[in-house]
């Protein structure tokens, strides 16, 4: 429940969609200035104290677009029988609050504005400054049963025996102490605050995160040991949540100088590259990239002679750049495909030219060699002793073909085909195919519905009926997931980390609600061909139509896993554990 309900943390976010950048770029592709200097999260880090260790903002407009989407992941969540049920508890201790928070406009009663901006500072000394969205501070003062206080010549609001606050420029201010806030707020710009203006484009969004690793360190009086193995000159560590249309991309950047295992990777991932840029034109739906410094690895290697006089290691392992992809294309007749980069084809293609000749022959398989290249027909229903579970996933003829380039030994399942008309690879996609990602995974298209071979009711009644809600339910939470992305990349300025999650909820609401049904149906009744055909045909760009055209091949996987593996393996856990204990006589 607590993993489907974070996954959908990303339903309705509402804005238009942004074109990600490199870290160290800013928009357009040009060098970081000092970005938004004069906008409203800017002037909430302005009141950033110069030995500030950590800050997080939240920029004016977040506060209620979050708002919006978790109302949003509540209708989604309470669509379900079980889900009314989880949340009723909830909504009944809520109405004991002194006003409706199911309701933004209810806040107003308290002085609160939504669509305001908030921060939180903690400095070097543990002093701490915080940002309240509040609007109207006699409603606020009212609600909060704050006692007015007059010091320096200014009117503060005492909140309890913890915070004085107080209005500077529309922004409701608050510190431990009078004399701490009457100086911060006569202090001007803080270093801290400039270093803030002049991070990258994409490390600025709707809530951000800096943090001077230094001065935090201060705090515990030393910097994490581990940390500082990997990285010296060790600077800011910058977070950023960035809201789109239904989507939600968190990044990461820690800044610093990369040395030992990091700066390995370093110097790996500047003389390897061009296995993904390749890709593009394919238009995949699925990626999977994976960038290994050779030489470590050439290091544990020990020398052994292969078939053909090769060494292991120099003709080999020392061959292999390190750049791994492996890429499922949006296309109408499913294929991937497995690449490992090469610097010299010759030693690989001895040993497949040779390998292939030399398999035996067998039922189950029909081996065709070629030059510098073996295909292989696999016919698994005739495979003998294959595991049951593998068998219910696997099953018929499928064709793999194994083959040496100049640039690359590659595995591909299935037939390559031409990629489906009117397909398109998203943002987050374009960036992991175009920028330099060390390590990284990413779908679209995803649906653990329309991916599925036939309707979930066929699964599901098959099953006791104690767990068949809880399922329904489980799969209509996870299927308003359309696309996901994790991704690391350690570069000369330091170690880049981002995720990703995007909904169907940025679909526009006809082709949403009409993919809303389609799901439903399939889970509750049967065959839902016809549904996803239709929002195809009506909604041919929207991320429902494209799924419904062409599910990536991840959908597929996960949802033979679930059907297949997982169903069958928790019921059989549900019989054992409601089986009566055997007899034990006493001895």
């Amino acid at each position: 429940m607590l993993a489907s309900s974070f996954i959908l943390a990303a339903v309705s976010c509402g804005g238009a969609p942004t074109t990600p950048v490199a870290p160290g770029e800013g928009a357009g592709g040009e060098a970081a200035t000092r970005v938004r200097t004069n906008s409203e999260v800017d002037a909430l880090w302005a009141l950033a104290p110069s030995d500030t260790a950590v800050g997080m903002v939240v920029a004016p407009g977040t506060t209620l677009r979050l708002y919006e989407m978790a109302e949003e992941l509540l209708r989604v969540v309470e669509a379900r029988p079980l889900g009314r049920e989880a949340t009723r508890e909830a909504r009944e201790k809520m109405g004991e609050l002194p006003f409706n928070v199911f309701d933004s406009a209810a806040f107003g009663s308290a002085g609160i504005h939504l669509g305001q901006g908030a921060a939180l500072f903690l400095d070097s000394k543990e002093n701490v400054t915080i940002v309240l969205p509040v609007s109207n501070r006699d409603k606020f003062r009212s609600f909060s049963d704050a006692v007015e206080h007059t010091a320096n010549g200014r009117s503060f609001d005492k909140l309890g025996d913890g915070f004085y606050c107080t209005n500077e420029k529309s922004l409701y201010v608050c510190m431990e102490t009078p004399e701490q806030l009457t100086n911060l707020l006569e202090a001007g710009l803080s270093s801290f605050s400039e270093k803030v203006y002049a991070l990258p484009a994409s490390y600025r969004g709707d809530a951000e995160m800096v943090m001077d690793v230094a001065a935090f360190g201060a705090i515990d009086g030393e910097i994490d040991e581990e940390l500082d193995e990997l990285f010296s000159e060790i600077g800011l560590i910058a977070g950023v949540l960035q809201m789109d249309a239904g989507s939600m991309t968190a990044r990461l950047w820690l800044q610093g100088k990369p040395r030992g295992d990091m700066k390995a990777v370093v110097d790996a991932s500047t003389e390897v590259g061009g296995l993904s840029a390749e890709i593009a034109g394919l238009v995949p739906s699925t990626l999977m990239r994976m960038i290994v410094p050779m030489q470590m690895v050439a290091d544990e290697v020990r020398e052994q002679t292969l078939p053909g006089g090769l060494s292991l290691k120099r003709d080999i392992v020392q061959k292999m750049t390190g750049e791994f992809v492996a890429y499922a294309p949006s296309s109408k007749s499913p294929w991937g495909r497995f690449a490992l980069g090469i610097t010299e084809a010759e030693g690989f293609r001895g040993l497949l030219n040779m390998g292939c000749t030399m398999i035996p022959p067998m039922e189950f398989l029909e081996v065709t060699p070629g030059t510098n290249r073996c295909d292989l027909l696999v016919d698994y229903d005739k495979v003998p002793n294959l595991d049951p579970e593998v068998r219910s996933i696997l099953h018929g003829k499928n064709h793999l073909s194994i083959a040496v380039l100049d640039d690359q030994l590659s595995l591909t399942l299935g037939h390559e085909s031409a990629p489906f008309a009117g397909s398109r690879v998203s943002a987050i996609g374009r960036e992991l195919l175009e920028k330099e990602w060390s390590y990284s995974f990413w779908t679209q298209n995803f649906s653990i519905i329309s991916g599925f071979s036939r309707p979930w009711s066929t699964v599901l009644s098959a099953q006791p009926g104690k767990m068949q809600e809880g399922m329904r339910y489980a799969l209509w939470l996870l299927a308003h997931v359309s696309e996901f992305a994790v991704a690391m990349s350690v570069q000369p300025d330091g170690m880049h980390l981002m995720a990703h999650v995007g909904t169907y909820a940025s679909d526009t609401d006809d082709a949403y609600h009409a993919y809303q049904a389609a799901v439903t149906k399939n889970i509750d009744e049967g065959d839902t061909r016809a549904d996803f055909e239709a929002i195809r045909t009506k909604w041919p760009q929207s991320l429902s139509g494209q799924q419904s055209a062409v599910p990536s091949s991840v959908s597929a996987i996960l949802a033979g896993l679930i059907a297949n593996v997982s169903v069958p393996a928790y019921v059989k856990y549900l019989e054992r554990a409601a089986a009566p204990e055997p007899f034990q006589p006493k001895r």
